[in-house]
């Protein structure tokens, strides 16, 4: 599947790779850390992919959902790492400003 499409397609089936297992008993935990940790190297290869940061920024989340807040009302540290990845890509369009009020409203 990887022969023939471009390295970054073939980063994203590698990406792919490490969040499904073909096993429906397998606990999500650790594939979604796979997941993030395999999109935070993307986001690093391709600072200026607005889809990357993107699926980034929701894999991150993704690695703890519905524990976004701390007991002080302030951002847990993996959502505001989630925020720090779609940063970049603010100014290169307008809806990345829309995810990232998503994250705060989830």
């Amino acid at each position: 599947m990887i022969d023939g499409v471009t390295p970054k397609e073939q980063d994203w089936i590698k990406a792919l790779d490490q969040r499904y297992d073909g096993q429906a008993d397998t606990p999500r935990g650790p594939l979604d850390r796979a997941w993030a940790d395999a999109l935070a190297d993307m986001a690093a290869r391709y600072p200026d992919d607005t889809t990357v940061a993107s699926v980034y920024a929701e894999a991150l989340m993704n690695t703890m959902p519905w524990d976004y807040w701390g007991p002080d009302g302030r951002p847990s540290p993996i959502r505001r790492q989630s925020l720090r990845a779609l940063k970049p890509s603010w100014p290169l369009t307008p809806i990345i400003r829309w995810r990232c009020i998503s994250t705060f409203t989830l």
